[in-house]
């Protein structure tokens, strides 16, 4: 089948989307298909009636966009498909569990708008990307408020620590596991110390800039100890 797709390819032969099914893990689905369909939008380029707008249950804005993509990316294999309705299954038969993990869910951040403008602004022309310094008090809490929210993304797996939905779905297993624990979830828990214990955190949200504490950034206790003789001298 590979090799046949090759060759439609090398002669430049159409075929049909439903093809690249069998290839990869997503349906194609063109704009003219999502608007035919009314998918995204009704006719009339509304959100009213359309399937996105009636299965749209969405508690964070995150998830309303993982979920666009989703139906803009259809799974199309069938053990996928399988897959994610079990996890989904799973949730639905514990109503405690799902009904804190919305709870846990609703009080994150938009981690994924934060971290890119705190990359945007790392990779501006204008601005170097320091750890340290002088910085706007508004860029400052944007980094603050992302930590926080990583945060709170750990206590998500703490609701699943040995929970029999786990045991239901190994998609879901494998969603809120760590990395090291053969899941997607990534450890992070070493960053989060490290900048816990870099910086008051209370000082730096009140003051709008980030001052290391010592012992942290060698550079900058063997300047501030020159600075203080200067100071002294003076």
């Amino acid at each position: 089948m590979i090799s046949f797709y090759f060759l439609l390819t090398m002669y430049e032969i159409q075929f049909p989307s439903f093809f690249v099914c069998f290839l990869y893990r997503y349906l194609v689905l063109d704009g003219q298909t999502l608007s035919n369909l009314e998918i995204l939008t009704n006719q009339e380029g509304e959100k009213k009636g359309s399937l996105l707008n009636h299965i749209d249950h969405c508690s964070t804005s995150f998830g309303r966009r993982n979920l666009q993509e989703w139906l803009c990316r259809p799974l199309c294999r069938i053990p996928d498909i399988n897959a994610r309705l079990d996890a989904v299954e799973a949730l639905m038969d514990d109503q405690d569990l799902l009904d804190g993990m919305r709870n846990c869910l609703r009080s994150l951040p938009d981690l994924e708008r934060m971290i890119s403008r705190i990359h945007a602004h790392s990779m501006s022309k204008d601005v170097n990307a320091i750890m340290y310094g002088n910085v706007t008090k508004a860029k400052i809490d944007t980094f603050l408020k992302a930590l926080d929210g990583f945060r709170q993304a750990q206590e998500v797996l703490a609701l699943f620590q040995s929970h029999e939905a786990l045991e239901q779905s190994a998609e879901l297993k494998r969603l809120v596991s760590l990395t090291s624990q053969q899941g997607i979830f990534p450890d992070y828990s070493e960053e989060l110390k490290e900048f816990e214990e870099s910086f008051d955190h209370s000082l730096a949200r009140r003051n709008g800039f980030i001052l290391p504490n010592p012992g942290v950034h060698p550079e900058y206790d063997a300047c501030a100890d020159r600075e203080k003789v200067h100071n002294f001298s003076f």
